[in-house]
């Protein structure tokens, strides 16, 4: 096509709308078929794909306005970036924003360089400019998404993915990214919220194993044993054949290989993997002997630190048990003392909460006795 201009191609005047291009090309591809003419129907089609685009189109006109040095002032700023030299990256990209002031892609482009040279109140304000122009383009929230999360403010980076969210519900990591962001804070129920709800939106296929793999975790996390067996059921029913049967287990292997290899989660997705490989593939068959191996070794001498935290968290003061000892050694015995002391110690928390819902159980009778004697 050479130098041609594309709205000499397509017959049509440079200040003409959409709807002019677009008949200027059905007319012009009536008259040069792809039959007869292959190569001026080319042309035909590239210039219509330029032009039509509206985002394209402004590139294209500002090409031909000022000679070609913004495209030229572009193609020296891919190539620093290339060579990660952002310094020089975002002088360029400077110059041609006061050249271009109300430019999008020179804005875009400057604020993602601002943020490699971390910069990230230049980018910013950047960044805030965009989403006033289109506050509903998924790459501009994308873009303050990245730059909440470096500055740390999380509540800002949480508005941001939540509106990615409502932009695109089919997008699984906007559910992920979310998820991790309430993980972080230890809000766990809103974490399982949010991957269940993506669950549901978007479209069923073996990449919901993602969320599910996320939400298996987070079980782990909330201690909660139904959602867990409930999701590993889940995972087993996501492939509906054989090639994506194997995605999953790929998926499974990959996860397991990227934990801490102490993690409880981990025994139940090798078995996971073990019912799901039939009939058996060699190199699965190979990695569940390697892991169940590993397992073994681990459970022989390293117990799992997260196990050692859940019970410490069940445990009771050692000041608490003492006390509680000589109180049952006054009631009972001495030795009764020393075992409900020792008990005390190793569960005080699920103690407590027996406790607290027998007292709540006393009350409530006493309430209804109470209603019934005064009738």
């Amino acid at each position: 096509m050479g130098e041609q201009n594309l709205y000499e191609v397509l017959g049509v005047d440079e200040n003409g709308s959409q709807t002019d291009i677009k008949r200027a090309y059905y007319r012009q591809i009536r008259i040069y078929t792809n039959e007869k003419h292959p190569e001026k129907f080319q042309e035909l089609n590239q210039a219509y794909e330029t032009l039509f685009d509206e985002g394209k189109r402004q590139e294209y006109d500002r090409m031909i306005q000022d000679g070609g040095r913004y495209e030229t002032a572009a193609n020296q700023v891919v190539e620093h970036i290339n060579n990660q030299n952002y310094y020089r990256a975002a002088q360029l990209l400077e110059e041609m924003l006061q050249d271009y002031p109300d430019d999008p892609t020179v804005k875009f482009k400057l604020a993602d360089v601002y943020i490699s040279l971390e910069r990230f109140q230049d980018a910013k304000r950047l960044g805030a400019d965009l989403i006033l122009e289109d506050p509903n383009s998924e790459e501009y929230r994308l873009l303050m998404r990245q730059i909440y999360f470096h500055l740390g403010d999380a509540y800002k980076e949480e508005v941001q993915l939540k509106k990615l969210i409502q932009l695109n519900l089919n997008e699984r990591n906007y559910h992920l990214l979310l998820s991790h962001l309430y993980t972080e804070r230890d809000q766990y129920d809103e974490s399982i919220r949010v991957i269940e709800e993506g669950l549901l939106v978007t479209p069923n296929g073996i990449e919901d194993y993602f969320l599910l793999s996320e939400l298996y975790f987070l079980a782990f996390l909330n201690q909660d044993e139904f959602l867990r067996k409930n999701t590993l059921k889940k995972m087993r029913q996501l492939p509906n054949n054989e090639e994506e049967k194997q995605q999953v287990m790929a998926f499974i292997m990959n996860n397991c290989d990227n934990v801490d290899q102490n993690h409880p989660a981990l025994p139940d997705l090798v078995r996971l993997v073990e019912k799901m490989n039939h009939p058996s593939y060699d190199e699965v068959e190979d990695w569940l002997n390697e892991r169940q191996h590993l397992l073994n070794n681990n459970q022989e001498h390293q117990p799992s630190n997260y196990q050692e935290e859940v019970t410490e968290d069940l445990r009771g003061s050692i000041l608490g048990s003492i006390i509680v000892g000589i109180i049952f050694s006054f009631i009972a015995t001495p030795i009764v003392g020393i075992i409900v002391g020792f008990v005390y110690y190793f569960y005080a928390e699920r103690i407590k909460q027996i406790l607290g819902c027998l007292i709540l159980i006393i009350i409530a009778v006493a309430v209804i006795a109470l209603f019934l004697s005064g009738l």
